[in-house]
């Protein structure tokens, strides 16, 4: 017998005919009622249920009548381009996995930015919601922004649900708990969606630590997202559906109504753009078709606007740039370009959780030091507004995440000044955040590794700690790993230094073999260098080094390096032990 929460049977399929039509015109018409209808979410003019229980769970939904900028459309939230409909097939087998009779279960799907992940996510969220699902994205950053109330009702849940965690490399220890709290031995079912960019070593480390998720899938039971062929017939299929549904959004962006551009000047100024040349390797990723097609529609408007950016992504700043400029003037704040483009990339760059944070961040940004903490607070009132944070948080980023990080790299590059002043004032999680943004970044842009590596070695004793976490979770820990190395080189001769930093080396999973061994031989070096330095209280800590990277290198077949480490592992627990005893040789 089917039950309730079945997938393709329509939960409480009596609802419309019950309903009182005049009831459910004046929600949907009203689409306020956020904590307890998802009016995003009716389409077909019945609005979804949400979980009262557990609305603090999720990231509320940004349902705003009218997007703030351009940028705004290409968001997934927004999802101003319709499903494309070449992508249906995932959908389905989502669907499908929401439907099997597995009462609890888990999928990762990773996939470079840009490539659709988070919009696949909210497209099965929407679908799950009509179904009777409760589902959503999750909004906790860490364990501590888990409502320890919302965790106890997830064991009494008397309707199926699905969580997604985007960004689960940032977040394992999130995922991790939400594990631990879910009962797989009943229904109704429950299902973890997490998204990554790459299966890194956050992965390998999260999997080895849990036994339910190694119960639920293989290690190696990854799903990459599809990226676009190199069919130009299917890209120029997508990029003239997004040419058709922003030119019908367009209108509705608050910054560009002053404009008085209708929907049909917009619907004539998309008849005259040409598909451009998709054929490059950046066109498999959907967001840069989107992307071109948004730029292609905005050149068309007639303006007086300097229009020679060399890309897409500087083509579309420039309008932005507007926005920050008429939504600060609207609050009151006559700041230059450069001043507010400065606080945008710090916003992005960093984020903000609490006022303080805020404050101390902005105190430092170029243009707004020695102002008053009334201006101050002017400033992050107005970033708060700009770009609304999807969490908890204070300050949202420039989105979409590409943009942002083309926005933070070419900024840096200009002003690398504008980020040692912003880190100096940044606490532990923003310079987890920053690390991160930093190192995406660097995929694209080289001048975002020069700058990772730039600010490392001018704080060594700061940063390398928080540079060996993210290497542990970023799905590219090459140039971070560098950064470091080149970092313990240069204090070499500060025992200081090298003293703050060893205190703060992370304890590195021992399945994270290739990385591990990394960052386990620079401790060692360390070590020996505070030994030879004559800090001998850190000889235990060297002889323990040097055995787990003796293990480390058998592991990777590197048999007489590992010979080699247990040599030195011995000689120093024999030095540890005291003259006399007989146990000199032990290791």
């Amino acid at each position: 017998m089917a039950q309730p929460w079945d997938y393709g049977q329509e939960a409480r399929s009596d609802l419309p005919s019950q309903a009182d039509p005049d009831f459910l015109s004046i929600v949907a018409a009203g689409g306020s009622c956020g904590d307890l209808f998802r009016a995003r979410d009716a389409k077909d003019g019945v609005p979804a249920l949400e979980s009262a229980e557990l609305t603090t769970l999720f990231a509320a939904p940004r349902t705003s009548r009218r997007p703030r900028s351009p940028a705004t459309l290409l968001t997934a939230h927004t999802s101003a381009v319709r499903w494309f409909h070449r992508r249906e097939p995932k959908i389905v087998e989502l669907l499908d996995w929401l439907g099997s009779a597995e009462p609890v279960d888990v999928r990762l799907v990773v996939g470079p930015g840009g490539h659709g992940k988070t919009r696949l996510a909210r497209e099965l969220v929407h679908r799950a919601v009509r179904a009777g699902w409760i589902a959503g994205l999750v909004k906790a950053q860490s364990p501590a922004e888990l409502d320890p109330d919302v965790l106890a009702r997830l064991t009494s849940c008397e309707v199926p649900l699905l969580l997604v965690i985007d960004y689960a490399e940032t977040r394992p220890d999130v995922v991790r708990v939400l594990l631990e709290r879910i009962k797989d031995d009943e229904p109704p079912p429950v299902r973890l969606l997490l998204l990554a960019r790459s299966p890194g070593q956050w992965w390998q480390s999260l999997w080895s630590s849990c036994e339910l998720l190694q119960e639920l899938l293989a290690l190696d039971d990854i799903e990459v997202v599809d990226q676009l062929p190199d069919d130009t017939e299917q890209r120029s299929e997508a990029f003239n559906q997004a040419l058709a549904d922003l030119s019908d959004a367009l209108p509705s962006v608050r910054d560009m109504v002053s404009a008085h551009w209708t929907a049909a000047d917009w619907k004539e100024m998309a008849a005259q753009v040409d598909v451009p040349n998709l054929s490059g390797h950046r066109y498999r990723s959907i967001l840069h078709v989107h992307l071109a097609a948004l730029v292609g529609l905005l050149r068309r408007r007639p303006t007086t606007e300097n229009s020679d950016a060399s890309s897409h992504e500087e083509y579309l700043l420039l309008r932005e740039r507007h926005y920050w400029s008429r939504s600060a003037a609207e609050s009151g704040l006559q700041l230059n370009e450069q001043t507010l483009t400065n606080a945008v990339t710090v916003a992005t760059l960093l984020g903000a959780d609490t006022v303080e944070e805020a404050l101390a961040c902005l105190s430092r940004v170029h243009g707004l030091k020695n102002q008053s903490d009334d201006r101050l607070m002017t400033v992050d009132h107005w970033l708060q507004t700009l770009y609304p944070a999807p969490g908890g948080g204070l300050w949202g980023a420039l989105e979409p995440d590409r943009l942002g990080e083309y926005l933070v790299a070419e900024q840096l590059a200009r002003h690398p000044a504008l980020l040692n002043s912003a880190l100096a004032a940044a606490s532990g999680p923003q310079l987890h955040r920053a690390l991160h943004v930093l190192a995406r970044a660097g995929a694209e842009h080289p001048a975002a590794v020069s700058l990772l590596r730039d600010q490392v070695l001018g704080q060594p004793a700061r940063l390398v700690p928080a540079a060996l976490a993210v290497c542990v979770e970023t799905e590219e820990p090459a140039a971070l790993l560098a950064a470091v190395q080149d970092a313990l080189e240069q204090a070499a001769d500060h025992a200081d230094v090298l003293s703050a930093i060893v205190e703060e080396f992370p304890a590195v999973p021992s399945e994270l073999v290739e990385v591990g061994e990394q960052i386990t031989r620079m401790e060692a070096e360390v070590y020996s260098r505070l030994v030879h330095a004559g800090q001998h209280r850190y000889l235990p800590r060297l002889a323990r080094a040097h055995q787990k990277r003796s293990e480390q290198l058998f592991q990777l077949g590197r048999l007489d390096e590992a010979r080699r480490e247990a040599a030195e592992a011995t000689q120093a627990f024999r030095e540890l032990a005291p003259p006399g005893s007989g146990r000199e040789g032990e290791a």
